[in-house]
């Protein structure tokens, strides 16, 4: 969950506050995507809000090559937009809250041949839940290769897959921030849709003194 603050439209710039974090972010418009390869068509950027959504794309000629949209959640400023719990095998569980909050980042790069046919598509999703457990932050993060609708995708880390779960947090430096895991599946709901996300996840990462830690548990995550 992204909040935006203000927008300035004499300097480009947006303020806005992530999920989790205390800190505002100021962002120049401007330079999103500025690198993107066109070759010999003209790298511009439109710039298109609605009622509902606010949109940057960044154009090469009259094709869209990448697009970053903000989709409205309320007028107002809310805090927490999601509901988890984790149980490890060596620590004391975080029991179910719902002063949490979250973000759900997408990717999709699609390869086209010389014929403009595709050739190749490939999607990634990260998922990042914020919340606090004994008095500290605690982030719980995932990044997989599918959207987070129906199905599963799994939690194993090898040179085939860079998929990961992690969880990070000042209270539990042996695990801590290892995006690295395995033998686990992040399992969603088949009812999912982008707006509410429902699953279920388990995985296992090697601590820091050289113990196996299991993880498990639920989360939901509502953007409407």
């Amino acid at each position: 969950m992204t909040t935006i603050i203000e927008t300035n439209a004499s300097t480009n710039e947006m303020t806005i506050s992530q999920c989790g974090s205390s800190i505002e972010e100021v962002i120049n418009i401007a330079d999103f995507q500025p690198n993107f390869g066109c070759d010999d068509a003209e790298s511009t950027l439109n710039i298109r809000q609605d009622e509902n959504t606010f949109r940057f794309e960044r154009m090469c000629g009259d094709e869209i090559v990448a697009t970053n949209v903000y989709r409205k959640k309320s007028d107002d400023r809310q805090q927490y937009n999601a509901e988890l719990n984790i149980k490890f095998d060596s620590y004391d569980e975080l029991e179910t809250t719902t002063q949490a909050c979250g973000t759900v980042i997408t990717a999709e790069v699609k390869l086209f041949d010389t014929t403009d046919t595709l050739v190749e598509q490939n999607t990634a999703s990260t998922i990042y839940l914020a919340t606090e457990y004994q008095g500290n932050p605690l982030l719980l993060s995932f990044l997989i290769d599918k959207l987070p609708t129906s199905g599963f995708s799994s939690l194993s880390t090898n040179i085939f897959r860079e998929n990961y779960a992690a969880v990070s947090t000042s209270v539990l430096p042996e695990i801590s921030d290892l995006k690295e895991s395995h033998f686990g599946t992040l399992n969603f709901d088949f009812d999912n849709t982008m707006q509410n996300i429902q699953a279920d996840y388990n995985f296992s990462v090697t601590s820091t003194i050289g113990h196996n830690e299991d993880i498990e548990g639920e989360f939901t995550l509502t953007f409407e």
